[in-house]
């Protein structure tokens, strides 16, 4: 979109679509109004202008003073043009610029089940009213990534073997350190580590996300998987237990919404596309994408 949206004027139109609403036709018809009445008025005064009563004794003539008719004729006729004028630059020469009456909003969600039903077009539950849904390559991603997944729920990690203690569990993987206990992220683990491609691979019929990931895996493995290892003071045996954690599931929806009285219609988007099938970061520079979307009239919100 050529101009950027502006939250503060979508709001201020917003609310002044609430409080006067259709304000600029209350004009149009105002000036057509005003001006067909200072036309008829005097034509209806020379109509009626002067009246006859006669009897058998008498004549009465009734007759009202004439003022300059034709000044308020050309005022009215001036009036009229006004409103028919504005009126057909309103419906059919309005330079009003869509993207201001365009609310643009993300949404975010790491759901499964939720997006589970959106993979299979059930938008019940999306926080919009009435909502038309354009797919996407990435939707394309993401129903590949459900179709293979084989459970209607996800865990984000599948369990691994159990050691007697940590020291064992080094001496099996000696790539394995005590997480950053400052940072927050994996701290309840007491220790860590990268898997290994071999060890995914025997795995990764588990998770939908960890197939997608290494079938497109080069041979980077950061960012796919961590494994870490706890202590399970609530089962009531000692050993430390081990677990592959697998990347979230996140899905950004872009929503637009028509925030004018009138229904608007928009005919592309221009995105930018990453193609890179292993993980990357929002910082990697993609390719710019023009989106053809359908003949659909967005209505008004």
């Amino acid at each position: 979109m050529s101009k950027d949206l502006n939250l503060k004027n979508i709001l201020l139109t917003k609310l002044n679509n609430l409080l006067n609403p259709n304000l600029h036709k209350k004009i149009i018809w105002g000036l057509f109004s005003t001006g067909a009445l200072l036309v008829a008025t005097p034509i209806l005064k020379s109509l009626f202008a002067k009246v006859d009563y006669t009897d058998t004794d008498r004549s009465v003539t009734f007759e009202i003073a004439q003022s300059d008719n034709e000044f308020w004729i050309w005022i009215g006729v001036f009036f009229i043009i006004m409103a028919v004028a504005l009126f057909i630059k309103d419906k059919y020469f309005s330079k009003e610029q869509p993207s201001e009456f365009l609310g643009i909003s993300y949404y975010i969600c790491k759901n499964y089940e939720l997006l589970l039903e959106i993979s299979k077009n059930d938008l019940s539950k999306f926080p919009i009213d009435d909502p038309i849904f354009f797919e996407t390559t990435v939707f394309d991603s993401l129903k590949e990534i459900i179709n293979q997944h084989p459970y209607p729920y996800r865990r984000c990690g599948v369990d691994g073997d159990k050691f007697p203690s940590v020291e064992e569990y080094i001496k099996a993987h000696s790539d394995a350190l005590p997480p950053n206990k400052n940072d927050g992220q994996y701290s309840y683990f007491e220790i860590v580590r990268k898997p290994k491609i071999n060890e995914l691979e025997k795995i990764k019929h588990e998770d939908g996300v960890l197939q997608l990931m290494l079938n497109g895996l080069n041979t980077d493995l950061d960012g796919i998987s961590l494994v870490g290892c706890y202590q399970d003071g609530c089962g009531g045996e000692d050993g430390l237990y081990e677990e592959y954690i697998f990347r979230e599931l996140w899905c950004v929806f872009l929503a637009i919404e028509n925030t004018h009285d009138k229904p608007l219609k928009l005919n592309n988007i221009t995105s930018e596309i990453i193609q890179n099938p292993s993980f990357s970061s929002f910082k990697n520079n993609g390719k710019e994408n023009n989106l053809i979307l359908p003949e659909a009239i967005i209505k008004p919100g």
